[in-house]
């Protein structure tokens, strides 16, 4: 299973950095929840982190698991611009 709510761009960039997880920028929706994934290590895409949800008040964003429209809009339209 891999998580691709928000890794529509690869790998995040910062993974030294402690808070890399919260609120990542830059990111962009990955692919749709399917099974049917074209690679048969992995069993199905799932978005385990719903799109939506803020991590935190990390990086500008609401406290944890509200609804954050500019965020989820910003993953929406880095996922029609590609890498």
């Amino acid at each position: 299973m891999i998580d691709t709510s928000r890794n529509g761009r690869g790998p995040a960039p910062g993974a030294d950095d402690p808070q890399a997880w919260c609120n990542p920028g830059q990111r962009a929706l990955g692919e749709p929840p399917t099974t049917h994934t074209g690679d048969e290590r992995v069993d199905t895409h799932l978005w385990v982190k719903r799109p939506c949800e803020s991590d935190g008040t990390c990086k500008g964003g609401p406290r944890a698991g509200a609804w954050w429209l500019e965020y989820v809009l910003e993953l929406a339209r880095n996922a029609r611009r590609g890498p």
